[in-house]
């Protein structure tokens, strides 16, 4: 059909004369360049398709990537907070527990101390009264040492005067 469409275009030329037919020869012509044209322009476009369709593609595949990427990342931030809140539950124990080893410690600490004071303090208390019983033994000691020593002295000389004294006697008895 589309040679018939030439002839029939010349016939027409021919029935109208050279002008005419140079006119249909220029259209038929402008035709083909526009039938040309399209065709061009309809590959460069089925072209520019194919080419964002693989554009389109490979950009999937860049963000199917980067899903994965981004999944893995939050996964690892997961797992680093898990690691970090276990860490941080662990750190928060031993905390707890040298808390109350230390607690502990102060408490037999402050015992220890308290019934050393007390010791001590009932020692002196004791020692203070021991000393005041020697203090009042000694007191007595001396006392009956003093008696004793008087007691003696007086009865040394008692001893001693006595020829003195029985000498006297005899004498005034004679005397008398």
């Amino acid at each position: 059909m589309a040679e018939r469409e030439p002839e029939a275009g010349r016939e027409i030329a021919a029935a109208l004369g050279d002008s005419y037919r140079a006119f249909a020869e220029n259209f038929i012509e402008a035709q083909k360049r526009n039938t040309g044209l399209v065709e061009g322009w309809a590959e460069s476009l089925r072209g520019l398709l194919e080419s964002q369709a693989e554009a389109n593609r490979a950009l999937a595949r860049a963000m199917e990537s980067y899903v994965k990427v981004v999944d893995e990342a939050l996964e690892g931030q997961r797992r680093t907070g898990e690691a970090l809140r276990e860490s941080l539950e662990a750190y928060r124990e031993v905390l707890e527990r040298t808390n109350a080893v230390q607690e502990q410690s102060t408490r037999l600490l402050e015992d220890f101390f308290g019934g050393l004071q007390r010791e001590l303090a009932a020692q002196a208390e004791g020692g203070e009264r021991i000393a005041r019983q020697l203090s009042e033994l000694a007191g007595s000691q001396l006392e009956a040492m003093e008696r004793l020593v008087r007691e003696a002295s007086e009865s040394y000389l008692r001893f001693l005067e006595a020829p003195y004294e029985f000498y006297r006697r005899a004498t005034e008895g004679d005397r008398e």
